[in-house]
């Protein structure tokens, strides 16, 4: 239902987003980040898997009902950071359309890189601290939100979903229906990404050990940076509302608003209406100011 140019960018963002995510989580669970603390220290754990929570809920009911205090805590505490990492993308997103850009978007990846460099910093300078892996696992589910709302879940970088999905889809291809061929491909190309981040990650991280994580907080700015650059240069909003968040889609609206009555805003829209069927996309509107802001 969307043009190429929406489809090539969704794809690269999911190939971007599986890439860091699984070398994040290959990196966690290297046992080398680390590599200061014995393995069987409980304020630090040496590994964590940093990419989904249905082992930590799990774990916690076991230790709740073991009453093994401090395990639980760790294994609650990974769940709602998590969670707290979801609930950052959802805040600053509260009415974000799919494959529209929204203007938290660009800070919501600066909070999530900020996170990961937290993480990578305590790691560097060798604290034992579990906040290496709440932080890092906040920083995954900011990614992660940001793209389910971007993409209305289609971009889901925690693996369980995606592989449902796949093994649904070929099922169906199986009995003749070939209806979500291309969304099953989109998802095989997470999984494989995601595959292919860890095998990233068994090299970065015996090259870099405690300073790997920074990699990955460099991919988040930059992904806050292009969404940045992309709101200035393509809808020609100010770098200050860009950086914040502080503008809406009036705001650009506004921008090519002509003066006169409301046959002129017909004709206006009948401009930007590339394709003729009634409707005002985000390609459409951008062509358009293309041509009407100076």
């Amino acid at each position: 239902d969307y043009n190429k140019g929406e489809v090539r960018f969704t794809i690269f963002a999911a190939i971007l987003i599986a890439i860091n995510n699984g070398m994040t989580n290959g990196i966690c669970l290297s046992g080398l980040l680390v590599h200061n603390a014995p393995a069987d220290d409980p304020l630090n754990p040496q590994t964590a898997m940093v990419s989904g929570v249905a082992a930590y809920v799990t774990n916690s009911g076991r230790f709740l009902a073991s009453e093994s205090w401090d395990a639980y805590r760790y294994n609650t505490m990974m769940f709602l950071s998590y969670m707290f990492g979801a609930w950052i993308a959802g805040i600053l997103s509260p009415k974000a359309k799919p494959y529209a850009v929204d203007p938290m978007f660009g800070p919501a990846f600066m909070i999530g890189g900020t996170f990961l460099l937290g993480s990578s910093m305590l790691a560097v300078f060798e604290i034992e601290t579990r906040f290496i892996w709440y932080l890092t696992i906040s920083a995954n589910a900011v990614q992660n939100g940001v793209a389910s709302i971007y993409s209305a879940n289609l971009i889901r970088c925690t693996l369980t979903g995606a592989t449902t999905d796949i093994g649904l889809i070929i099922g169906q291809m199986l009995r003749g229906n070939f209806d979500k061929l291309g969304r099953g491909c989109v998802l095989a190309t997470i999984v494989i990404c995601f595959w292919v981040g860890g095998i990233i990650s068994f090299y970065s991280v015996r090259a870099m050990q405690t300073k790997t994580l920074i990699v990955n907080a460099v991919v988040f700015y930059l992904v806050g940076v292009l969404n940045i650059v992309y709101l200035v240069s393509q809808l020609k909003i100010s770098l200050a509302q860009a950086i914040t968040g502080d503008w809406d889609w009036r705001d650009v609206l506004n921008k090519i608003k002509p003066d006169g009555d409301k046959q002129s805003l017909l004709d206006l829209f009948n401009e930007l209406d590339g394709d003729g069927d009634g409707t005002l996309d985000m390609y459409e509107l951008k062509k358009g100011l293309k041509g009407k802001v100076t």
